[in-house]
């Protein structure tokens, strides 16, 4: 009689939960950022500069 290996059992989880979690995970909220809070954000981190509020358009 051939013997059930016990080992086997885990083997066969991996892949339903795999599934599991890939039906679980969820893309992060996008927070959709209004130019005021965009600004605000920039103050905090030092960011701005009052008199170019934005260097990279500034070419």
């Amino acid at each position: 009689m051939p013997k059930t290996d016990e080992n086997s059992e885990p083997q066969n989880d991996v892949p339903i939960k795999r599934k599991l979690w890939k039906e679980n995970s969820e893309p992060a909220p996008t927070h959709h950022w209004t130019m005021d809070e965009i600004k605000e954000d920039e103050k905090l981190h030092g960011l701005v500069d009052e008199d170019h509020p934005f260097p990279s358009k500034s070419n």
